[in-house]
């Protein structure tokens, strides 16, 4: 955990010196430059602390390493035709067909898994890194949002979701946001056959710009309410007629999440108008937060479908700042400073464990 509070503690101190220069500068010029420099230093030490990490670290890490270094045995070249027509036609098989073209690829000219990392890495973080410096208004702030709340997830353990991910949520809402509805379909089929789950990004594109007044927003609290209590029910028909994942239950339930997404869910629809008003995208963003609360209900099922909501909630950092500017000046860099301190509180209190490669 040490590991991890001194990177935070990193964060921090990189993030008030940004902040600092930024409130001293008047040039918009040189401002903008320092949140190039900023994103790309960040974005940098995201990289290195995914790509440099041992194989213990992040549930799943071993397993594709293993994974990795059987690809040979697993796969010949001469076979890859087959296995791809039959994951492309959703036969079963070891992995999504994209996932195991890009692991053989890259295999084809280096078998050490930890160079497969860092590309895995220099894959989800630079995406990462753009879509936070074109969206955000406050980049510390985001950035602290994805390390204490997705990092370890998307950064450490969910590979191949992790990578449906970025090209889905972090290339994609380009295409959402200029109503390029090619595009989009696009990255979601590429996504899709990285890691299935990508599917549930597709009404993001239809449900994007669609202005909520108070009665929609009455039944979607309505709706919210229906889908906890017949949560059950509506897995078991999802599994009947799709045969979806996570079918039973299983997983650590993250109460604490959902509370808190719940509320701040309710924040939102609370003040949807004055948060449109403050930046016309805020409409859309909170729009996909919306979405990926109707998921919640079923982590109280199986935790794994947090990740399913986690599509949704990397808008997270690019409303929150905006949140921030509802309240008075006075009381904005109180409530910033509890943000931070409530969030590294959260992430310390799972007293997850990081080394790197060496100290094994």
């Amino acid at each position: 955990m040490r590991e991890y509070l001194f990177f935070i503690a990193i964060f921090l101190v990189e993030g008030c010196m940004f902040k600092y220069i930024s409130s001293i500068t008047k040039n918009a010029y040189l401002i903008k430059n320092n949140g190039k420099l900023y994103c790309g230093l960040m974005t940098l030490q995201f990289l290195l602390m995914s790509a440099l990490r041992d194989y213990s670290v992040g549930a799943d890490t071993l397993t594709y390493v293993t994974f990795f270094e059987r690809t040979n045995y697993h796969f010949k070249w001469s076979e890859m035709g087959t296995y791809m027509l039959k994951g492309l036609i959703g036969r079963e098989g070891w992995f999504e067909p994209l996932f195991v073209l890009f692991t053989k690829t890259v295999y084809s000219f280096t078998t050490n898994a930890r160079i497969w990392l860092f590309i895995i890495a220099v894959f989800i973080m630079i995406p990462l890194g753009i879509f936070v410096y074109k969206y955000s208004r406050d980049y510390c702030m985001s950035f602290m949002i994805y390390m204490c709340l997705f990092f370890q997830c998307f950064g450490i353990t969910a590979i191949r979701q992790a990578m449906a991910l970025t090209i889905v949520t972090f290339l994609g809402y380009k295409y959402v946001k200029e109503r390029k509805i090619w595009g989009f379909l696009l990255c979601v089929i590429i996504a899709f056959y990285f890691h299935h789950s990508a599917i549930v990004m597709l009404p993001l594109y239809f449900i994007y710009n669609i202005k909520l007044n108070k009665k929609m927003r009455i039944v979607y609290c309505m709706g919210y309410g229906a889908v906890f209590i017949l949560r059950n029910q509506i897995l078991q028909l999802s599994a009947l007629l799709t045969g979806g994942y996570y079918k039973f239950p299983g997983g650590q339930r993250p109460s604490n999440m959902v509370i808190i997404m719940t509320l701040l869910t309710l924040f939102c629809l609370w003040k949807y108008d004055k948060l449109s008003e403050i930046r016309s995208d805020n409409n859309g963003v909170i729009n996909a937060v919306l979405i990926g609360t109707l998921f919640l209900p079923f982590t109280q099922i199986n935790g794994t479908y947090m990740r399913l909501c986690y599509y949704y909630y990397m808008f997270l950092m690019i409303l929150i700042p905006e949140i921030l500017l509802l309240f008075p000046k006075k009381w904005r860099n109180i409530i910033t400073v509890c943000a931070y301190a409530g969030m590294i509180a959260l992430f310390a209190r799972h007293g997850l464990q990081y080394s790197f490669f060496w100290q094994a």
